[in-house]
């Protein structure tokens, strides 16, 4: 999880003696936590990806960089780029050392230098396998405090309403589905400045 248990209760104005395991809190912070991370379409906590068939996996851009659906990107440990998708042969394997391969972390950016025996990810579909480490974690890519703050306070207003992300609300005359995210602008304008980079410059979008 991004946030833990002691963090929501801390918020919620609990007192420090009160440091029982909360399952109802747990719940809402993985709950909320997938609804913030299908809104912005890319996974935050940090995890290995090697076969994934929706974060290792890509449609090649036909230019020199590629944009990966997770990041921040600590690092990469293979590169294969191959249109008829074996990813076994020796030929599909590019060169990580760092005269061929230029990341840019934050944004999730990779780059191959044109002098490589490459020079730019082929365009195809889903031709280029990608094996890397990715997202937030304690170390050199902590969870950053406000896209925190949002995911205690969207907790915080479910475990005391009773609602979470996407709720139904029942009234005299219809039902409606309400998303917490429009009553609160700060939640929103934070969360959309997380949105994925590709997705949002329509760079190898639809490989999510």
């Amino acid at each position: 999880m991004l946030v833990g248990t002691g963090e929501v209760k801390n918020w919620m104005g609990l007192p420090d003696s009160d440091n029982k395991p909360n399952a109802k809190a747990e719940l809402l912070i993985n709950a909320v936590e997938g609804f913030i991370e299908r809104y912005c379409k890319r996974k935050f906590e940090a995890e290995q990806f090697t076969t994934n068939p929706d974060y290792s996996f890509f449609d090649g851009t036909g230019i020199s960089s590629m944009w990966t659906p997770v990041f921040p990107i600590w690092r990469v440990d293979e590169i294969r780029i191959d249109n008829n998708r074996v990813f076994t042969d020796s030929g599909t394997l590019v060169s990580t050392d760092g005269a061929d391969l230029i990341i840019y972390p934050t944004e999730g950016k990779i780059t191959l230098d044109t002098s490589s025996g490459f020079g730019k990810f082929s365009r195809g579909r889903r031709n280029v396998r990608l094996k890397y480490f990715a997202g937030y974690a304690a170390g050199s890519y902590p969870i950053p405090f406000d896209l925190k703050q949002v995911i205690i306070e969207m907790v915080t207003a479910s475990f005391s309403e009773g609602i979470t992300g996407i709720h139904t609300v029942t009234g005299q005359q219809e039902s409606k589905v309400m998303n917490m995210l429009s009553r609160n602008s700060f939640w929103t304008n934070t969360l959309n400045s997380y949105k994925r980079y590709d997705v949002m410059a329509g760079l190898n979008a639809d490989v999510f």
